[in-house]
């Protein structure tokens, strides 16, 4: 998991899946490769989950315009297809400050609820710890945590 096209300004979410030889899983993506556009900008995935129906989910950072950045979720399917009963489409993009967010780990719940863990307000002064529960489809979810 990571970023491909780096360099060229329009960076997506990158996973590979390999067999246990080494080489490229061909039936991951048709090439043992996937990448996910979730902002026309930069987008990085820096963590990644795999959930007991086998599906995959990946996290990072997603940035719009200047120092904005967002939590980005993608979930793909065993095959590495984007799991369209997610979020939008596969994607999940979450505003927790104004001044630059990122997701840096995953949990998946024992209810299958899944937590995504970060930093926001990093381009600010005052940056702090970040954590945004999703419900098993992707939507956020508001209840309150149990103690």
């Amino acid at each position: 998991m990571g970023v491909a096209g780096q360099n060229g300004g329009n960076a997506r979410f990158a996973l590979a899946r390999y067999d246990p030889n080494g080489t490229l899983d061909k039936s991951f993506g048709g090439d043992g490769r996937v990448t996910t556009q979730l902002t026309p900008s930069r987008d990085a995935a820096t963590s990644v989950v795999l959930q007991a129906n086998g599906k995959i989910v990946a996290a990072g950072g997603a940035r719009l315009t200047g120092p904005n950045s967002m939590f980005a979720l993608a979930r793909y399917t065993a095959a590495g297809r984007l799991d369209r009963t997610f979020g939008d489409h596969g994607r999940r993009r979450t505003d927790v400050t104004s001044r630059g967010d990122v997701a840096n780990g995953l949990a998946i719940q024992a209810d299958r609820k899944i937590v995504a863990a970060g930093e926001s307000g990093f381009a600010g002064s005052n940056p702090k710890s970040a954590l945004v529960r999703y419900t098993a489809h992707g939507r956020r979810d508001t209840t309150p945590m149990a103690a």
